[in-house]
């Protein structure tokens, strides 16, 4: 019994262990906390100081991803225990510019049970700190942060698998991001209801670098055709075995079933290349390099 025990010690929060927000409380969009698959958008805009640290603590259910004027800085939180949720802190200095700066944060909400994350409620807690003067926060001090329903992705659309929660569909139309990029841009306001206070944990982990590797070996160019679907297109249980065991928008209410409507979808040609690729290459869809 040695060894459980020194596992269960292990798991059990001690004083060194605790963190906490300095202003910032859960929010979400009012009403929206428990509901599938919502993709909601947070937006800040701070002037920072011209010199020092300027950090964005936060931590949110499902998955979140952080941009500071359209740059791409993180995406987390790191993962936790049921009913824990581990705080990050990104550093935004290098994404700064003089005067105003907007950051944003994507919150996508899943309410689905899989077993890649948990099905727990919907929420955001972020604060921006410049030293430990808070600039911005989530229903606290300095600027607030304003919350959409951003609908360029779509909502009601299958489970990825059985194992993870929803696929991602998106129908984007020109400047569906600018709100991340302009502080004038017009976010669709949506109204925000404090939740209830988390249980917190430090990240305790180390941070990823999101270092990018760019594609070095042109492989083939082809074409693509779309046909007609098989006569008994396959159906994983993902899709057709919905129920409360395995949470996720019956098939008769998907916007969209691309598991489907891509077995309508063949080669029409394929030509080999098997070359490397220059650095500057573009590859462009429709286009030969």
């Amino acid at each position: 019994m040695i060894a459980p025990l020194l596992i269960l010690a292990s798991l059990i929060p001690t004083q060194a262990d605790t963190v906490s927000f300095q202003s910032a409380k859960p929010v979400w969009l009012e009403g929206r906390e428990t509901e599938m698959n919502v993709l909601a958008g947070f937006r800040a805009v701070i002037e920072p100081p011209p010199n020092g640290r300027v950090v964005l603590r936060l931590t949110a259910s499902t998955i979140y991803r952080v941009k500071a004027n359209g740059q791409f800085v993180g995406h987390g939180p790191a993962r936790g225990p049921r009913g824990f949720y581990r705080v990050d802190e990104w550093d935004l200095r290098p994404h700064l510019e003089p005067g105003r700066n907007v950051v944003s944060i994507e919150v996508a909400g899943y309410n689905a049970n899989s077993y890649y994350v948990f099905d727990q409620p919907s929420f955001v807690q972020a604060e921006i700190l410049a030293d430990c003067t808070v600039l911005a926060s989530t229903a606290g001090e300095g600027s607030p942060f304003e919350a959409a329903a951003l609908s360029e992705r779509v909502q009601k659309v299958q489970r990825y698998s059985f194992q993870r929660p929803f696929s991602e569909a998106y129908r984007l139309t020109s400047g569906f991001d600018r709100w991340q990029v302009d502080p004038r841009a017009a976010l669709p306001a949506a109204a925000c209801a404090v939740q209830p206070p988390k249980t917190l944990l430090p990240r305790r982990v180390p941070y990823p670098t999101f270092a990018t590797k760019p594609a070095c070996w042109h492989v083939a160019r082809g074409t693509v055709k779309v046909g007609h679907l098989p006569a008994k297109p396959v159906k994983d249980r993902s899709l057709t075995g919905i129920q409360e065991t395995l949470k996720g928008y019956m098939e008769k209410d998907l916007e969209t079933v691309p598991s489907v409507e891509l077995q309508a979808v063949a080669n029409a040609e394929v030509e080999a290349v098997d070359r490397p690729l220059p650095a500057d290459a573009h590859l462009t869809m429709g286009s030969a390099i």
